[in-house]
């Protein structure tokens, strides 16, 4: 008896692509093959597109509005009914072999909750190409067991690539998917809860035709309020290690303790999102339960680290790096680009974040902050 595999595939304003993406894996062997479609409200051809396959094995959700890919992954998971369930991106493919492969390990490796691949990147024809430095080498890492992946998530952030997992219906579904509020860093924020529950491998094999889009439809442009809300999104990935079971993967004991050396560790890094996590660790340490010549010493720790921490300066000055190098292209692209820029900043600077900075670098800035020619 063959194994059964659904594939889910949340798809938005992809008519150029999703029915290649489909048919790639209708086109699989040595499975038995669902795949799920959930259309997130898209506005171009794609709904049609994909009611015109007419094969059985295809399921068609659509959304009546957009409410984001998370939300689709959602809803297609919901509808499998595959033993395991594999993910694919509604531009990307198959590669041939893809699903027969992944299910056979995990069949074979029963103490593995996800498998994943390698990517092959792949231009808008659909043909082989060279990966960006973004990707060189991204997902190709040795393999560990989950603790150490997570220490590693911790110190340079995620190095899974989505669209290459198949994982264990049952595993699945005990953890949600990506969550909606996830704009800049969904993928990673899953990567994290899943590692604290199953263990994870990767393959050496190419098993996803990942599709870069000439006109960079996969990334979003860099701009100062996508900086600032990736940092916040960051901070609050990193908030999953102070868990009880984040602190035991970190190799710390599951107390204040160990939330404060996960806070000192975190100060070490540079980066802005790791000097708040650990500015609100220590913060909101709580050293009741230890002895008066433990607390003592951990108080002073935290203290230092609250007077030591520069982490609200360094997300301005990243706010304000992101804002020069925006209008540095706009100078290249012509005045009305520019023009839409200033005002992006200028709405920045009008929102929470920017407001919230705003006050607390006004008594703070000093000439150390900024240079001659005005950049950080």
């Amino acid at each position: 008896m063959m194994l059964r595999v659904s594939v889910i595939i949340p798809s938005y304003n992809h008519e150029a692509f999703v029915a290649e993406s489909v048919q790639s894996v209708l086109d699989q062997t040595g499975v038995e093959v669902e795949v799920i479609v959930c259309d997130d409200a898209s506005t171009d051809r794609s709904v049609s597109i994909l009611q015109g396959i007419r094969d059985p094995r295809l399921k068609l959700l659509v959304h009546r509005q957009n409410l984001g890919a998370s939300s689709a992954a959602r809803h297609a998971l919901a509808a499998a009914t595959g033993d395991y369930v594999a993910r694919l991106g509604s531009d990307d493919v198959c590669l041939p072999g893809r699903l027969a492969l992944q299910a056979a390990f995990l069949q074979a490796h029963p103490e593995v909750g996800s498998v994943l691949g390698q990517p092959e990147f792949i231009d808008d024809q659909s043909q082989p190409m060279a990966p960006p430095p973004l990707f060189d080498g991204l997902f190709a890492r040795e393999n560990r067991p989950r603790e150490a992946w997570l220490q590693r998530f911790f110190a340079h952030g995620n190095c899974f690539c989505m669209p290459t997992s198949m994982f264990r219906r049952a595993e699945a579904i005990l953890v949600d998917p990506p969550r909606d509020t996830f704009r800049h860093l969904p993928d990673f924020e899953y990567w994290v809860r899943y590692c604290l529950k199953a263990e994870v491998h990767i393959l050496p094999d190419k098993v996803t035709g990942f599709r870069l889009r000439t006109d960079n439809g996969n990334l979003s442009a860099p701009g100062p309020e996508k900086e600032a809300e990736k940092v916040m999104e960051e901070l609050a990935v990193l908030r999953h290690f102070i868990e009880p079971e984040g602190l035991l993967a970190m190799g710390l004991p599951p107390d204040a303790a160990g939330r404060l050396d996960l806070a000192e560790r975190a100060m070490t890094t540079g980066r802005p999102a790791h000097r708040l996590f650990a500015l609100l660790t220590a913060v909101e340490a709580d050293f009741t339960r230890h002895d008066d010549a433990a607390r003592e010493a951990l108080v002073l720790r935290a203290n230092a680290l609250l007077r030591g921490s520069d982490a609200i300066e360094m997300l301005e000055r990243a706010r304000l790096q992101a804002g020069n190098a925006a209008l540095r292209r706009s100078r290249d692209k012509g005045r009305e680009k520019r023009v839409r820029l200033e005002a992006e900043l200028a709405r920045w600077r009008e929102s929470w974040a920017g407001r919230l900075l705003g006050r607390w670098m006004g008594p703070h800035r000093n000439e150390e902050s900024t240079n001659k020619e005005g950049r950080p």
